[in-house]
């Protein structure tokens, strides 16, 4: 059986959604160096963190090893049956 494939809203343009995730790090760290509050960058860098891993968490059920196209020759043999 060949998996299905993730929702259109997890892959549609998905390079442009890991490099949004980038604002908060830079937001915190832009204005840990105007104000001198450390923690503000660490915040960013945090938030920044914690929203890829989410996004990596939802495509988990999808890249799982069970869930992987199998080989050629297996779909080929049961796309012609």
């Amino acid at each position: 059986r060949i998996p299905d494939a993730p929702p259109g809203t997890l892959l549609r343009r998905s390079a442009e959604k890991m490099l949004h995730l980038d604002i908060p790090a830079v937001a915190g760290i832009l204005i840990a160096a105007g104000t001198g509050e450390d923690i503000v960058g660490f915040v960013g860098a945090a938030l920044t963190l914690v929203l890829a891993l989410a996004y990596l968490a939802a495509l988990v059920p999808y890249i799982r090893r069970g869930r992987l196209v199998p080989p050629a020759a297996a779909v080929l043999k049961a796309v012609d049956t």
